[in-house]
């Protein structure tokens, strides 16, 4: 299909080849087109006023065909959009998938006091004290390594207890976890209810499993899992948190299951 220049206002059109010889009409400004054989008459620009009083001088029928413009640049607009959002969606999709699906992470802290298998990479250390009830004052500072993801949580924490007397050992530990757990449900900016707080047994030491819901400036509202027990003059507590009904239930299990304290010869 050949292409022509339009003498009126240079817009390149393409002439069906039927039309050759026939007088055809600009689709851009309407200028009537003499292509002849096989060139362009090249007349100067018309000015507006003169263009109208040519275009009434010709007894030119209405329906003259006019020349097809050129759509490539339509062709080449609409595939790189495709391209563009398929790239998009492929890699929302794959963030999607990675966040859905996280690859675990085996991880021990510096002083290797536990290993634990945690979603995602490694997780950020930060301590918290926690004041214990009693006629003495007395802190108690916990490490806490934790990995935050979108919708999810899952935190050791780890804290040295003063040495105790064989004796009050049992009833010190009871006392120590409830403080932990009380501690740590009365958190600023957090509101907690309790659902349940089950007697369970860890590494052959008594220790505790709590359930609550929880709403904070994050998640939201979220239910969260915390295991916590004594061994060793060691307090360690596990949280495991999530939206609406907490983590799914493999996860939970994983990171629970995985996880193992130093002073443990074996797991129960």
């Amino acid at each position: 299909m050949p292409e022509v220049t339009c003498p009126n206002c240079r817009e390149v059109l393409d002439v069906p080849v039927e039309l050759a010889g026939s007088a055809v009409r600009c689709g851009a400004c309407q200028f009537v087109i003499e292509p002849g054989v096989g060139r362009v008459p090249t007349a100067p620009r018309a000015e507006p006023a003169r263009r109208r009083e040519l275009s009434d001088d010709l007894d030119l029928p209405d329906d003259l065909p006019k020349p097809k413009k050129s759509l490539a640049w339509l062709w080449i607009l609409l595939v790189v959009g495709g391209i563009s959002c398929v790239g998009c969606c492929g890699l929302l999709g794959f963030l999607g998938f990675k966040v859905e699906n996280p690859t675990w992470t085996r991880y021990s802290p510096p002083d290797g006091a536990f290993t634990v298998d945690f979603p995602g990479d490694a997780p950020q250390i930060q301590t918290r004290s926690l004041p214990m009830p009693g006629d003495k004052p007395l802190t108690l500072t916990i490490t806490m390594s934790e990995r935050k993801l979108a919708q999810e949580r899952y935190a050791v924490g780890v804290c040295d207890l003063p040495k105790i007397e064989e004796k009050l050992d049992k009833a010190l530990a009871e006392l120590y976890i409830e403080a932990c757990l009380n501690g740590l449900k009365n958190q600023p900016g957090v509101t907690v209810k309790e659902l349940s707080r089950t007697n369970i047994t860890l590494f052959g030491q008594p220790g505790k499993e709590y359930v609550g819901t929880f709403t904070d400036s994050n998640i939201r509202n979220g239910r969260v899992t915390r295991r916590i027990f004594v061994m060793n003059n060691k307090l360690y507590m596990l949280s495991a948190m999530g939206r609406d009904t907490g983590p799914p239930q493999e996860r939970l299990e994983r990171f629970f299951s995985s996880f193992q304290p130093a002073d443990a010869a074996k797991k129960p």
